[in-house]
């Protein structure tokens, strides 16, 4: 870990003529892959809700049927 990325980047770049598209902001990875759970977790609670809507309107007319037939 270091506070100047971009001086670490400077320095491996001209220490080992490492081209800059090769280093890999692992911070920034992470922080993408975070959000990208986190929106999952999103997803999954609409869906969720959705599941529970489209049961109880099912339940509801089971039941105005039943009640239509006696």
């Amino acid at each position: 870990r270091t506070g100047n990325p971009q001086g670490l980047r400077r320095a491996l770049t001209e220490a080992f003529d490492v081209p800059p598209t090769r280093i890999i902001d692992q911070a920034a990875i992470k922080a993408f892959s975070l959000s990208v759970f986190e929106r999952t977790f999103s997803v999954t609670d609409a869906l969720n809700v959705l599941t529970l809507a489209v049961a109880a309107f099912a339940i509801l007319m089971s039941l105005l049927t039943l009640a239509a037939m006696r």
